[in-house]
């Protein structure tokens, strides 16, 4: 016979969603000037309804300067990820 597994079991959510949660902590500033509508340029070309949107809209592109990385992929608690580690990771296959 099985027993139910409670809802807070690691077993039984890593069943329902194997995705991992990354939790980025860090600081908000507006994006200068200078580079603004760079950023903006950037932000289209994922989003390009950004360009479409009217000069009132009041939309700025901020920038996150991050302090802390903290990454939850299955079991044994979160982990800590170091800021240079992340950013000097190799993407390549």
């Amino acid at each position: 016979m099985l027993t139910p597994l409670p809802l807070t079991s690691p077993r039984l959510i890593s069943l329902i969603s194997h995705a991992a949660q990354l939790t980025v902590l860090g600081s908000l500033a507006p994006v200068p000037p200078s580079e603004a509508s760079y950023a903006v340029d950037l932000l289209a070309s994922r989003h390009p309804a950004i360009k479409s949107w009217p000069a009132n809209h009041g939309f700025k592109p901020y920038e996150l300067t991050i302090q802390s990385l903290n990454l939850l992929d299955f079991y044994g608690g979160m982990k800590h990820v170091q800021v240079d580690d992340y950013f000097s990771a190799d993407l390549t296959c």
